[in-house]
């Protein structure tokens, strides 16, 4: 499991976005040398999902349907590359929300 922070560094997320871009270059590395064996590495890549993950953070996203993606999202896009049939591989699955919205909270 990756993140959107794996695709564009931003600030304030200079550790978090180091190790998601390592998960990345790490899966890829790991489907090269897989490739002939049968096994399929994919990564997923989620913008802000509204969880528990942002409880002890100062910010969240916001909070309009299209602010933020749902665990739910995610299964989803973890069944689709489970599914594929044995010839087929996804590589990457970018999923954002339709508006990025970010609320910070109150002091």
């Amino acid at each position: 499991m990756g993140s959107e922070a794996a695709l564009a560094g931003g600030r304030k997320g200079t550790v978090y976005c180091a190790t998601k871009f390592a998960i990345r270059g790490f899966s890829q590395s790991l489907r090269e040398e897989c490739a002939g064996s049968g096994v399929r590495v994919g990564l997923i890549n989620p913008g802000m999902v509204k969880s528990d993950f942002f409880n002890q953070l100062e910010f969240r996203p916001g909070e309009a349907e299209e602010n933020y993606i749902l665990p739910e999202d995610i299964a989803d896009a973890v069944w689709l590359m489970l599914t594929r049939r044995s010839g087929t591989h996804i590589d990457e699955i970018n999923l954002s929300p339709q508006k990025k919205v970010i609320q910070f909270n109150k002091p």
